[in-house]
């Protein structure tokens, strides 16, 4: 299968990353979004996650589709929040925190259990997956220490940060940007952009980025804190790729569902 022409660049959940990306790429890394400080805000009153629980009354009120609802115990509504900070304030003000030092400062097991937490915040997890105990340490934490949750299912400011900084590094002059449903297809002069354009060309509907000669490829999916890098890596180095994001690489057995295991 060629995953570019039949637009495939992200794996089915079970399937074997290395397995998936094998006719182009020889390893690939599961990238984490950080979390992150705002160094010169006040953020007591703001909230750390992106998203709220609203209540079915609140729902309604702003969306009247929801009206046809009926009220259920086990429905729980998530909506963005608008006190989380936007994509200018992190930029500008913000400062990243890793997975490492969130698992160093809680009783969180690794990388697995921090990412059922995140996903728990979301509704992303069906109720059989949810870790509300693990949540609550979370929240206890990063709510006592102004630190904020990432956002799920499109690269944030950091990582965008990074990325452009790995592709100037490779001289990938011509980079393709592609949404989720591959209907958008753009590509960019990286070496016209400094940061800031670069950053503010990669919306966050914009799924899939990789340089023309596909030595490497970016693919996020929605609802997710990770993302995964596809690397040749007879013409980009691994330890560039650790060097730039926190992560670890993909096991022959790994797939979309790492975190279950």
């Amino acid at each position: 299968m060629d995953i570019f022409t039949e637009n495939f660049l992200y794996p089915e959940e079970n399937k074997p990353l290395l397995q998936h990306f094998s006719s182009y790429f020889d390893a690939v890394y599961i990238g984490l979004i950080p979390f992150f400080k705002l160094n010169n805000a006040e953020v007591s009153s703001r909230s750390k996650a992106s998203k709220k629980v609203l209540s079915l009354e609140e729902a309604q009120q702003q969306n009247p589709i929801l009206n046809r609802l009926r009220p259920s115990k086990t429905r729980v509504i998530y909506a963005n929040d608008e006190s989380y900070p936007s994509d200018k304030e992190i930029c500008h003000g913000g400062k990243p925190v890793t997975w490492k030092q969130i698992l160093n400062k809680t009783s969180l097991a690794d990388y697995k259990e921090l990412n059922r937490a995140l996903m728990t915040s979301v509704g992303a997890l069906r109720q059989e997956f949810q870790t509300p105990k693990a949540l609550q340490i979370l929240k206890d934490y990063t709510e006592g220490e102004g630190i904020f949750h990432p956002t799920e299912g499109a690269f944030d400011v950091f990582t965008k940060k990074q990325i452009y900084k790995l592709l100037k590094k490779y001289d990938c002059s011509q980079i393709v940007v592609t949404d989720e449903f591959y209907d958008e297809t753009k590509e960019l002069d990286i070496v016209a952009l400094d940061e800031t354009s670069f950053i503010n060309q990669i919306g966050f509907k914009h799924y899939y980025l990789y340089p023309q000669n596909k030595t490497i490829l970016f693919t996020i999916s929605w609802d997710y804190f990770f993302f995964f890098i596809a690397i040749d890596s007879c013409k980009i180095n691994p330890n560039e790729i650790e060097a730039n994001f926190e992560g670890f690489w993909a096991a022959a057995e790994d797939s979309h569902l790492w975190y279950r295991k």
